[in-house]
């Protein structure tokens, strides 16, 4: 757990630092069918509009976790759940060694994280940390909203509404999306799935050239929802750090609980 908070930690503060302003979108998805061919796009505008017109409509999301965690060289298995209330709430169980390693409980305001220690979780220490959501700008200096957290893995587009700062080309069959604004801090590039405009990949790079790069894979259709089945989130600086998250059992609208407890005997930081 230790591993999946600082590569986290990272990622944020990199990825999500020039989200201070951005205005959250409310576009539901359109499955009408009725977004133009590929040849009549005439500007990068109107393909980032059509990508906010497929953003994923929802209630409650929840699948089974599989994935790996490697910190420069250190990898390490693990499983679990996601469920996701739509705007309300995002609750993740980490499973490693065939135990409950950790559990998140994410709120607009609070954050409620416990886990074992991963070293020796049978009889190692367990912490717990109950604080608001300013807990994630404590750890990153960032400003951002539970709204973007959800986004980011659900592979929706977040990034406002388009404003001539981008241009595209084809890459592979698909529009590779370049940002030409002018920024204090980063700058983003997206690819573009040429069919259903989710995306495929999607990379911040700031000043220092640091760069973290979100792969998004194996969309599958829910009820008429595209949501990626497989997440790859690296950096290479400081130093190498990926974090690969497999979605399975993908369930949309079935209502779904949210346990949370915190033993007695658990630290509290």
């Amino acid at each position: 757990m230790k591993k999946i908070t600082l590569l986290f930690t990272i990622v944020f503060a990199l990825f999500l630092h020039s989200c201070k302003s951005t205005k959250q979108l409310q576009t539901q998805v359109d499955t009408s069918g009725t977004i133009p061919p590929i040849t009549e796009f005439q500007t990068a505008d109107e393909i980032i509009l059509n990508s906010i017109q497929r953003r994923s409509n929802f209630d409650w999301f929840s699948a089974n976790l599989s994935g790996s965690i490697n910190l420069d060289g250190d990898k390490n298995n693990f499983g679990g759940q996601i469920r996701i209330k739509n705007g309300e709430q995002i609750w993740i169980n980490v499973t490693m060694f065939f135990m409950d390693a950790a559990r998140l409980k994410i709120t607009p305001d609070s954050v409620f994280i416990y886990h074992r220690d991963p070293d020796n979780p049978m009889r190692g220490e367990q912490i717990a940390i109950i604080r608001d959501f300013s807990f994630f700008k404590e750890m990153t200096g960032v400003e951002f909203t539970f709204d973007m957290l959800q986004d980011i893995l659900l592979g929706n587009y977040f990034l406002g509404e388009p404003n001539g700062g981008f241009s595209y080309e084809f890459s592979e069959g698909n529009f590779l999306i370049t940002d030409n604004r002018i920024t204090e801090d980063v700058m983003f590039d997206f690819s573009l799935h040429n069919a259903y405009y989710k995306f495929i990949s999607l990379t911040m790079r700031d000043r220092q050239n640091r760069a973290v790069r979100i792969k998004y894979d194996s969309h599958g259709n829910f009820n008429g929802n595209l949501f990626p089945q497989k997440l790859t989130i690296r950096m290479t600086e400081p130093m190498l750090m990926e974090l690969n998250l497999n979605y399975q059992k993908i369930q949309l609208n079935v209502p779904q609980n949210m346990p949370f407890s915190i033993p007695r005997s658990a630290k509290r930081n």
